[in-house]
Parts: structure tokens; C-alpha cells; sequence
């Protein structure tokens, strides 16, 4: 036989052999594994999302595995990191300017394992973030059109001057309306779209409302009026990234009724604890109704009964309204319709069908039946009702997990875990990061249990005053303000003057180095407190002169006085509070606000501490 044929013939065998071997003995082939297993789970490589110059890719420990790192630059082709192999696991690298993504990639015997993405982008420089008192001087302009066609107006919202445009606050972005009357952020707009929109008609009679209203240290944009351009919707608050070369809004909230109340409710809550007393009432009795649903088919085959509960193909659970947020009901029939309705149906006539009407057809196909619809609508404990259609159940809740807070049945971490949880369900958004970003560094605000209460304080102080209900500061009246200390704490004191709606001037103190030193337009008081009173000048000054005054005693104090959070008669401490007090006292002026219910606030800085 000729040599090559003979060649041939034996590979074929071979292959043969080989495919025999493997389908006659599968366990001997799993025993005896070609390459060793991969990870049960891969993980994203740990990169920076920016950086300039050179940086450190870390990722799992895939020793025992055949791993490398992959990398792909600009969106182009994967290759092959050199020297990335297991066991190895982080790697240093120095790129040029350009996007680069990452992955672990693996393969074992039944093939190629890749592992999700991280990417970084490698930059010529890092943009800069304004302060916040800066960032409230940015402008907006608001564009209306109908980008995707679907004859309703849609919003274009560009930043016009302030800033670096990368800095993680909103630069340019498009939102499009849906069927409801909200909107979705276009995450990925093209430049063909920002083009089109910036072509649109300019909605002059929207305002920009440019505050922190989640406080993550950077400003977001409420948008009010709207209604005035665009037909039947709520004004909108559009969030900020908080992410360097990220102009794209992250979220769009509309302001409708369940978000002012919810804010409202906090707010005044925050001002008098016994707020929620009024939304407490006898006449609301305890028709938080349980509901137990069963829809029985009893079909007659050959004179035997068969019997289906068939109730579970719509409704499944016994449910309490207040499950659904419904409550107050006086009769079953008002609580009928209140879970229709909620359910989305006419009536409850209606919801009855939707569970049963077409099974009577279908049964009475086949067979005669009998149908019987039974529902137990019992009565909960709990009376006297609490008023959840004119008072908001979340801020409620908040109240209570404070009350739990302060009683000790409720940890301060649990605790602020549920409030932050309330308080993203009603916005939308994460709630913090001034003191995680490091964009504050405050010393009241350095221990992380206080920076957190701050930021969830504040969130409710910069966005209540926005809404309807309550009283937002005007410009040349100089008001007493305050915030708690970690939310549950004491409320710390401050005046605050404006002769605009954005320029503002803040005094206060706290503590520094054991002593009590003061401080002007410091960042926890800047937006983070809520309004708790005025203060006027006893002399007759109006309060452009009278608080050019308590600048004036302001540089007098000497910043010498030792502090004590809990100042007593009889010792040499003073807080926050003190300082306030003492200020308006060196001033010769008069409050509407009874300092005895401060702690410290009964013991007023002395007048020639001021001199």
C-alpha cells in the first residue's frame, strides 16, 4: 500500500478510535479532563473609571484554572494581556489617552469562559468640581420638541455657563415623554439627536431650580412650571450623574402628589414631632380590610361533583389594603371599590368577572355548573385610622423608625438603611456621597454615622422648600436655621441673609481643637438646613444693616470659648447654639424662636465676647 494512503488510513483510525472511546466511555473522559475546571463564578477586574497616566488592574485569584486578562481599546478587537496567565491576578499598566475595557477570560474542557467588563478611561486630565456655592450659579436653558415623533413633547436640558462640562453634572441631555405624562432620560443620545434638539423652541417660561437635592456634591435641576410648555405633566427633577465625563442626566422624577406630600409631611415633621397627631382621626375606623378570595366551580360529570377553587388565576393572597395603600373606608362597599380600583378595574362588579366569567363559559361548555364567589372582608386592629390620603404613609414610617431610633429598639445603622431605602423609593435616586466623595470635609462631619444623618436631613431640607406646603427663605430677611446632629441628634443653629435667591451668607460655630470657633457659610449649613425661625433688629435697622452688624461682631469673637455639645450653668462650655443665641443678643436683636428648647440655647455666648 502506498505509503501516504497508509498515512491517511491510520489517521482515520485514529479519529475513529478517538470518537469510539469517547461516546462508548463518557466517564473516562470526565475523570480524565482535557483542561482543568475554570471558576464556578467570574468576576469584573477592579479598575478607576478615569485616570491619567498609568494604573492597576486587579482581579480574582484563578489559581488551579487556565485564566488570562484581556483588553480591548476603543471598542475594537480583544487580545491577550502578556504575562497575565494564572496564577497571576493583577497587572500595572501605562496606556495612551482612550477607552479601554477588561475581562478575565478562561477555558476548561467544555470551552471558553469570558467573565463581565470593566472599563476605564484613560484621560489627558481629570475635569475639577466646583463647590456647591458655586454650582448653584449654573444655568440651564430647556428646549421642547418631539424627538422620536410620537406627537408629544419631549425636553432638551443644556447647561449654558458655569463649570467644567465633564464634572458629573448635568451638561446636555434629552428626555421623551411617555404615554403617562412622565420621562426617560435618552441615555445614549447621538450627536445627530443633540443637534435636532438644540434646534427647538426655547421654553422660556420654565424655571431651572439648581440645587443638591440628593446630595451627592453635585447640583441637579428641578424643572418648574413645566406645565406651562408642556400640556399635563408634573415638573421634574433631573439628577445629575455624579459621574466625571457623564452629562447625561441619571434620572427624571416628577413632582406629583404622593412626592410633595411625602416631602411635606417629613419637613413638618422634622419642625414639630407631634406633626402626624392631626393625620391620626376616629372618624377613619379600622376598615384596613383583610381579603380572602375563593371563586369555587363545582362541574356535574356523569352526577358526580367535581370542585376547583379557580380564584388563584388572578388573586392569589390574602392582602390587607394598607398593603396597597389604601385605608380609611367606613363600609365593605367603600372598600370594594377602593381594591378595585386600585387594581385597576371599573368596579368591583368588574373584578368579580375578570376572576370568574370566563371560567363560566368554559365550564358550562362542557358540563352544567354551579359557581359560588366567596370573599371575607375582616376588619383589622388597627383604630383610629391614620389619614393616607392626605397624609403621606412613607413619611409616617420615617417618623417611626426615628422614634425607634431615639427609643433604642431601632439601631442608628438599621435605621438610616430603612430611611435611605423610603427615601430612594420616593425619588428615585441614591440619597448621599458629599462625605464618601470627599466633597465636604467638615470636622462636625468627619465621623461617617453624622455625615450620613446629614445627608439624609438635607435631602429633605433642600427639596421640601421646592414644593407646595412649605415655606421657602426670601431674599433680605435674616432667618434662624438649623439641622440635626446625625439626624437623631440635637439641632445645631445658624443665620442665614440673602439679598438673592443665590448668593446667601451663613454664620454659625462649632467645635475645632476643644474650642468653639466660629464660621461663615459652612458647608453643613449652607443647604442643609431647614427654616426655624426669624430674627429682626430691636433698634429699627431693616436686615441688610442689621446683619452687616452681625458680620461685624462675627470677626469680634475671638474664638476662644471651650465647647461642650451639652453646655451646663455653672461651666465654662458653650455649643453651637450658645454662639446664636449670643450673636443676636451682641446685636441688639429679637427672635421668633424660643431658645430654651435648644440644648445649649439657654445659655446665651456672652455680649463682650463680641467686643
Amino acid at each position: 500500500m502506498d505509503i501516504q494512503i497508509r498515512t491517511q488510513v491510520c489517521k482515520y483510525l485514529k479519529a475513529a478510535q478517538f470518537l469510539v472511546f469517547m461516546f462508548f466511555f463518557p466517564a473516562a473522559y470526565a475523570q480524565f479532563p482535557m483542561f482543568p475546571p475554570a471558576p464556578y463564578e467570574l468576576y469584573s477586574p477592579t479598575t478607576p473609571d478615569f485616570i491619567v497616566g498609568g494604573y492597576t488592574v486587579d482581579w480574582q485569584d484563578t489559581t488551579g484554572s487556565i485564566c488570562w486578562l484581556s483588553e480591548r481599546v476603543n471598542n475594537g478587537s480583544w487580545t491577550t494581556v502578556p504575562n497575565t496567565y494564572s496564577p497571576t491576578k493583577t497587572v500595572t499598566l501605562s496606556r495612551s489617552v482612550g477607552t479601554y475595557d477588561y475581562q478575565v477570560a478562561c477555558i476548561d474542557t467544555y470551552g471558553g469562559i469570558l467573565g463581565p467588563l470593566s472599563t476605564i478611561g484613560v484621560v489627558s486630565s481629570m475635569p475639577t468640581l466646583d463647590s456647591l456655592d458655586v454650582q448653584l450659579g449654573y444655568q440651564f436653558q430647556i428646549r421642547t420638541g418631539d424627538l422620536n415623533s410620537d406627537g408629544k413633547k419631549d425636553l432638551y436640558v443644556k447647561r449654558t455657563s458655569g463649570g467644567n462640562a465633564n464634572n458629573g453634572v448635568i451638561d446636555k441631555t434629552i428626555l421623551t415623554q411617555n404615554t403617562d405624562g412622565d420621562f426617560e432620560i435618552v441615555e445614549t443620545p447621538t450627536s445627530g439627536q443633540f443637534s435636532a434638539a438644540g434646534g427647538w423652541p426655547i421654553a422660556s417660561s420654565v424655571d431651572a431650580v439648581v440645587n443638591d437635592f440628593n446630595v451627592d456634591g453635585r447640583v441637579d435641576v428641578l424643572l418648574k412650571n413645566l406645565d406651562s410648555t408642556v400640556s399635563n405633566v408634573d415638573d421634574q427633577i433631573l439628577f445629575s450623574s455624579g459621574e466625571f465625563f457623564k452629562g447625561v442626566a441619571q434620572a427624571a422624577t416628577s413632582i406629583d402628589f404622593e412626592f410633595e406630600k411625602f416631602f411635606r409631611d417629613t419637613y413638618n415633621w422634622i419642625l414639630d414631632p407631634n406633626y402626624f397627631a392631626q393625620a391620626i382621626s376616629a372618624s377613619l375606623p379600622a376598615y384596613n380590610f383583610s381579603l380572602d378570595i375563593g371563586v369555587y366551580f363545582c362541574s356535574y360529570w356523569f352526577g358526580f361533583p367535581t370542585c376547583l377553587n379557580v380564584g388563584h388565576a388572578l388573586f392569589e393572597q390574602t392582602v390587607t389594603l394598607a398593603m396597597l395603600g389604601l385605608s380609611g373606608y367606613e363600609t365593605i362597599s367603600e372598600a370594594e371599590q377602593g381594591l378595585a380600583s386600585a387594581l385597576g378595574f371599573a368596579s368591583y362588579d368588574t373584578f368579580e368577572c375578570a376572576l370568574v366569567c370566563g371560567w363560566i363559559e368554559f365550564y358550562g361548555f362542557y358540563s352544567s355548573t354551579v359557581f359560588t364567589f366567596h370573599d371575607v372582608w375582616t376588619p383589622t386592629t388597627e383604630s383610629p385610622g391614620f389619614d393616607d390620603i392626605n397624609f403621606s404613609s412613607r413619611a409616617r414610617d420615617i417618623a417611626d423608625i426615628t422614634a425607634g431610633m431615639l427609643a433604642g429598639s431601632e439601631t442608628e445603622t438599621g435605621g438610616m438603611d430603612k430611611i435611605s431605602d423610603i427615601s430612594f423609593d420616593s425619588i428615585g435616586v441614591a440619597v448621599g456621597g458629599v462625605c464618601i466623595g470627599g466633597v465636604f470635609d467638615e470636622p462636625e462631619l468627619l465621623d461617617p454615622e453624622d455625615c450620613r444623618g446629614y445627608e439624609l436631613f438635607a435631602v429633605f431640607s433642600r427639596t421640601a422648600p421646592e414644593i407646595e406646603g412649605v415655606e421657602k427663605r426670601q431674599p433680605n430677611v435674616v432667618y434662624i436655621t438649623g439641622h440635626r446632629v446625625g439626624w437623631i441628634g440635637p439641632f445645631h443653629l445658624a443665620t442665614e441673609y440673602s439679598e438673592s435667591s443665590v448668593v446667601k451668607t451663613t454664620l454659625s460655630a462649632g467645635p475645632i481643637g476643644g474650642k468653639l470657633v466660629s464660621g461663615i457659610n459652612r458647608e453643613s449649613d449652607f443647604t442643609g438646613n431647614v427654616t426655624l425661625g426669624k430674627t429682626t433688629s430691636n433698634l429699627g435697622l431693616s436686615s441688610a444693616p442689621y446683619f452687616l452688624q452681625m458680620l461685624t461682631r462675627y470677626n469680634n469673637y475671638g474664638n476662644n470659648l471651650n465647647y461642650d455639645l451639652f453646655p451646663q450653668s455653672g461651666t465654662d462650655g458653650y455649643n453651637s447654639n450658645s454662639y446664636i443665641h449670643g450673636l443676636i443678643n451682641a446685636t441688639s436683636g429679637g427672635s421668633t424662636l424660643e431658645f430654651n428648647q435648644f440644648v445649649g440655647g439657654n445659655k446665651p455666648v456672652p455680649n463682650n465676647k463680641f467686643n
